[in-house]
């Protein structure tokens, strides 16, 4: 499979040229001590912190076909029989895909080693084929989805969709219908899935046939599967290399600036960075996870609601439609409202912690120590106006990532180092105190998202009148059907149209809730800007003819854009 259509390959084989590209700079330059280091913290994440996906299921379900298709690694045994007799790890960009035996071979050692895959992996990959669940498997995977409560890190393939003879549409429709009798009262919906034909898309691949790749429908899966490990959140494990390598690349620049004080303002600039990232990180995490949670309630209330569709009249109108979305949207709006403030608090407490660390009373004494206030040679006054702008630029760095509470004062040197923190509020109040009326400052309100304007875009989606039913333009007369069988197959249609609606609306809402939230992180981006721009001004001096640097500036900034990719929803 080419690797520029999978996301999580594509960041970290992206790292991994950063990595290898910061090794030759360091190597070049003598950076012995660097390089080891950072070798061995790279080693050590190598072996723990990949994204594991384990792929189960029964035996010659292809798991060992899916795993080469998607890594190009055309040396993994591939047969009819039982083909994996031990679990078989293969790294890929930034996982692992461990290829584990078949269940149920009358093997019980087969069925340990893919047990003991289960519980050391992420993310499971169930397949089954176009024969879809037997009596065992159906079992075996209900354990897992159910019992053991592993169904929301379940992702389940349907392979070797080139068995039956048919349209796909019509077979994808037909298999989902028997799956979710099989599951019932649970839903196929309720985990990603792919149908696909694994054999056919490496038949493609190897003869470059475009029809055959097209029809082996590999590329949903590969959409699905990029959805399924961001919605998962494992991709943030790509993001501990990532702080690996500008670990070093910080330690760098402070290690070849010349003073004291230019070493400590950078520590204090390194430090601020780190806990505006975390944060930044962190709600971004957090208000994503809320999102599609709550969504997920859209997507559950069309399943129940289409069971009765077509057997009885559906007692949901239209109207009842929107009060239902507005509800959820209000719930959602609420709990991202509380969870910005949230943010925002801890924020201001964690840049406090900064300003009143070791590393600036050092720095602020260091500035004290040179006199601001006072009158020397030229070179002096050219050290005081620069100990005034990092000054300047610190306090309006802290300013703005505390809400205002946390203002440096930076008239005099004394005064810089004896009074380092204000409080915004009343005289003489804790500064921690004044980081509880961060809330009562920020204003967060979310828009109410319009939503009643997209229920009614969807049109008449619940209006039911006995048998005659509409559902997206879909008129059906249940008592001018020819035959009971095509009945029944117009009200599986007219269910699995339902359901698509509700899931149409999920989707709608969660990218309108993505590009929103966009701007209500933007101080945390505005911060971080700030940040590295002063870096970058205060290791100017360190770059002056110096290529070394300005390529370790380029890693460092391809570094950035990759970390946005990995928390940036899409």
């Amino acid at each position: 499979m080419d690797k520029k259509s999978f996301e999580a390959a594509i960041i970290s084989e992206e790292i991994m040229k950063c990595y290898k590209g910061l090794t030759n700079i360091l190597s070049a330059n003598g950076y012995e001590e660097e390089l080891s280091g950072l070798s061995e913290v790279m080693e050590r994440i190598d072996a723990e912190d990949k994204i594991k996906m384990a792929f189960i299921g029964q035996y010659t379900a292809g798991k060992s076909s899916i795993i080469s298709a998607l890594t190009g690694n055309n040396e993994i045994v591939i047969d009819s029989d039982i083909s994996t007799s031990t679990a078989k790890s293969y790294e890929w960009g930034g996982m692992y895909l461990t290829d584990t035996p078949g269940l149920y071979t009358e093997n019980t050692e087969h069925d340990e080693i893919t047990k003991a895959a289960i519980k050391e992996s992420d993310l499971l990959v169930y397949c089954i084929t176009s024969d879809l669940f037997n009596e065992y498997t159906l079992e075996d995977f209900k354990k897992w989805a159910y019992q053991f409560k592993y169904f929301e890190k379940m992702f389940l393939v349907i392979n070797k969709m080139s068995k039956e003879a048919g349209v796909y549409e019509g077979l994808v429709d037909s298999y989902s219908r028997t799956i979710n009798n099989s599951l019932a009262p649970n839903s196929i919906d309720e985990f990603s899935h792919s149908f696909v034909d694994a054999k056919d898309y490496r038949e493609g691949v190897k003869e470059n046939d475009q029809d055959m790749i097209q029809l082996s429908h590999f590329d949903s899966l590969i959409s699905q599967l990029n959805r399924f490990v961001r919605v998962k959140g494992q991709l943030a494990k790509l993001d501990t290399p990532i702080k690996a390598i500008t670990n070093v690349i910080n330690d760098i620049y402070i290690n070849e600036v010349g003073d004291e004080k230019t070493k400590a303002y950078l520590k204090l600039l390194n430090r601020l960075e780190k806990r505006v990232e975390h944060q930044k990180k962190q709600i971004i995490t957090d208000v994503n996870n809320i999102i599609r949670k709550e969504l997920n309630r859209i997507i559950m209330k069309g399943y129940e609601l289409s069971k009765s569709v077509g057997i009885e009249e559906v007692d949901f109108t239209d109207v009842a439609c929107e009060e239902f979305i507005e509800e959820v949207c209000q719930d959602i709006n609420t709990t991202i409202d509380d969870k910005m403030v949230e943010g925002r608090r801890e924020l201001a407490e964690e840049t406090i912690d900064v300003m009143e660390s070791d590393v600036a009373e050092f720095y602020f004494s260091q500035v004290d120590s040179s006199g601001i206030g006072s009158s020397f040679s030229p070179l002096k006054l050219k050290e005081k106006r620069d100990d005034k702008k990092k000054l300047e630029a610190i306090s309006e760095i802290a300013d703005k990532a505390s809400s205002g509470i946390v203002k440096l004062s930076t008239k005099s040197g004394s005064e810089a180092a004896a009074s380092l923190l204000k409080a915004s509020t009343a005289a003489g109040s804790k500064t921690h105190k004044a980081v509880l009326t961060v809330g009562q400052k920020l204003g967060y309100k979310f828009k109410p998202w319009e939503a009643a304007k997209i229920a009614k875009n969807i049109g008449n989606v619940a209006k039911f009148v006995g048998p005659v039913m509409s559902v997206l333009g879909l008129v059906l007369d249940i008592k001018e059907a020819v035959d009971e069988e095509t009945e029944l197959k117009d009200i599986r249609r007219a269910q699995e149209k339902y359901k698509q609606t509700f899931r149409d609306i999920a989707t709608s809402l969660e990218g309108q809730y993505a590009d929103q939230i966009k701007d209500y992180i933007s101080i945390y981006t505005d911060v971080l800007d700030q940040i590295r721009a002063e870096k970058n001004k205060t290791t100017k001096e360190v770059d002056k003819g110096k290529s070394v640097f300005r390529e370790i500036k380029e890693i460092e900034k391809k570094l950035d854009g990759l970390q946005e990719a990995i928390y940036t929803s899409r």
